[in-house]
């Protein structure tokens, strides 16, 4: 694996993990296992918790990484990732009050 398969595998982990976790788009996924197996049941807290998913994230990343890395699909997929969860960190940081909802 090539530092910059390395590199984007972790930007791709990163992005996917947030998705998982943090953001609204499957905010109703997560409210519906917690309606369904409860608050402390280990799903739920699983996908609420990203120091807890990014290891099962990151296995599947790097492991398709380790195969297909070189394919051009793998390296648009994975910076179009990659440069999302950057430019949030980027924007949390140069504006933290606005949260970009309306």
């Amino acid at each position: 694996m090539s530092v910059s398969v390395f590199l984007l595998c972790l930007g791709l982990t990163a992005r996917a993990t947030r998705l998982v976790t943090d953001d609204r788009i499957l905010a109703a996924v997560r409210a519906r296992l917690i309606g369904r197996y409860g608050p402390d049941a280990f799903l739920p807290y699983l996908v609420g918790c990203p120091w807890c998913m990014s290891p099962y994230i990151a296995g599947g990343v790097y492991s398709i990484g380790w195969w297909w890395g070189d394919t051009t699909a793998f390296v648009i997929v994975a910076a179009a990732a990659s440069a999302s969860w950057l430019y949030g960190i980027a924007a949390t940081w140069a504006d933290p009050l606005d949260t970009g909802r309306l």
